[in-house]
């Protein structure tokens, strides 16, 4: 029997396969590009699938990003195998990248609490794209303007080519934070949960995980997940709605210059 790991594995290859423009392999895994968004990180990295050979470092790596990302002004290398990636990151950290490992949560329990009475709607990009653009420029220090807007643009990507959805919670009559769905095979992904900070600790994000949840449940799909920072707060919240940790991938980054 697939185990909820497996499914959630295979989903992820689906969502980075589908949504890139191009996918090429290489001899450790794939590299996913996409020239129209040259600066998404995330649209334009080189993945490693499975396990690598033990005389695979993190500087041998970090020269093959290089060579096959050229066109690109940052790196980013994603190492699925948990046990691959905690062996490379002490040796990316000494190369000066950013090392962020992320851990998916399926929901197994019933969460702490219900929801506050607080109204939730599902809306359409055009309707929350700028609340998109205001929550990058608040929670991604330092980024510019035109990249925020960048990333918000890129959510038609993701709906063309996943379907994606997008619900908000209502407070003080105006949409206080949001998050993205998505549903595959039986899967459903809650993504980029955001709640502007004047609107924080009133129960929005847990309103509207909730009903994106249900509406999954609703379509169809048996395993809700998510991905979180492992060490960011952020998990501590998604434990109470009953999510709890099955596996780890890494992430590693390097920044255009002078960033």
């Amino acid at each position: 029997m697939t185990n909820d790991l497996e499914r959630i594995e295979a989903y992820l290859v689906w969502w980075r396969d589908t949504v890139a423009a191009g996918a090429r392999p290489w001899r450790f895994g794939t590299v996913l590009t996409d020239d129209r968004f040259p600066g998404r990180w995330d649209s334009n990295l080189v993945r490693v699938d499975g396990s690598l050979p033990a005389d695979v470092d993190a500087p041998a790596l970090a020269a093959e990003a290089d060579h096959e990302l050229a066109r690109f002004r940052h790196r980013e290398v994603l190492v699925e195998d948990d046990a691959t990636g905690a062996r490379l990151a002490p040796g990316f950290r000494d190369l000066g990248w950013e090392v962020v490992r992320l851990v998916s949560m399926a929901q197994r329990r019933d969460p702490d609490r219900p929801p506050p009475p607080i109204e939730t709607r599902e809306v359409d990009l055009s309707t929350i794209h700028p609340l998109i653009v205001e929550t990058n420029l608040q929670d991604r220090g330092g980024m510019s303007p035109a990249d925020a807007v960048m990333l918000a643009d890129f959510r038609q990507v993701l709906v063309e080519r996943l379907g994606v959805r997008f619900f908000t919670a209502i407070v003080e009559g105006e949409p206080a934070g949001y998050c993205e769905l998505y549903i595959h095979d039986g899967v459903i992904q809650v993504e980029d949960v955001n709640t502007l900070a004047r609107f924080r600790k009133r129960g929005a994000a847990r309103a509207f995980v909730t009903r994106a949840i249900a509406e999954g449940r609703a379509a169809g799909a048996d395993l809700a997940f998510l991905i979180a920072d492992a060490d960011d707060w952020p998990r501590a919240f998604y434990a109470t709605m009953g999510f709890d940790p099955v596996g780890q991938t890494w992430q590693f980054t390097r920044p255009p210059a002078g960033r």
